[in-house]
């Protein structure tokens, strides 16, 4: 129990975000007068990363059960990056109905597809597939499913930091209905 009161916490590991870890530490700190001065202070989130110029009119996909967004799991719009929810969300998402299907990519038209793989939700790694088409069908409430090409399954959160998956459509469940833009 001394060892609590005479040596620092152990740093968080830096898989997360320097503004956690810096809060976390701040939090923990010996010092009185080195941690958190009050309240708000603690209960005001590190602020969001600005949306990117190159990014312009980029809308967010948005939990209708949770309320938290579609992110990345890294700060990074490459093919092969997971789609999860609240991490990485500055990019947003453009909404193009090209054909019969629409598509969702981060950012902008250049960047890589949404699409749904045997892991998940990820972004592209490829150039055409049927599994960047997304099919999108009103919840009667609003908001919307987004459903694979087939109509079949169901894009679902997983909770905060989770990464998204395809599951069996159940009409109702929050966890797969959208805000989109």
């Amino acid at each position: 129990m001394l060892k609590d009161i005479r040596e620092p916490a152990p740093e968080l590991p830096e898989t997360f975000p320097e503004p956690v870890r810096a809060f976390v530490a701040t939090a923990l700190a010996k010092q009185p007068e080195e941690r958190h001065p009050d309240a708000p202070t603690t209960a005001a989130p590190p602020p969001a990363p600005a949306r990117p110029a190159a990014c312009g009119t980029a809308g967010d996909i948005t939990n209708v059960g949770d309320g938290l967004k579609v992110g990345l799991a890294s700060d990074s719009t490459t093919g092969g990056v997971a789609a999860v929810m609240g991490r990485n969300t500055q990019y947003g998402w453009v909404h193009t109905v090209p054909d019969s299907w629409s598509r969702f990519n981060p950012c902008n038209l250049d960047k890589p597809n949404l699409v749904e793989d045997s892991n998940g939700v990820s972004l592209a790694t490829f150039s055409n597939s049927f599994m960047m088409y997304w099919t999108v069908t009103p919840t009667g409430s609003g908001s919307y499913y987004l459903k694979d090409y087939m109509g079949q399954s169901c894009m679902t959160d997983n909770g905060d930091g989770r990464q998204l998956t395809m599951t069996t459509c159940t009409p109702g469940n929050k966890t797969q209905e959208w805000w989109i833009p």
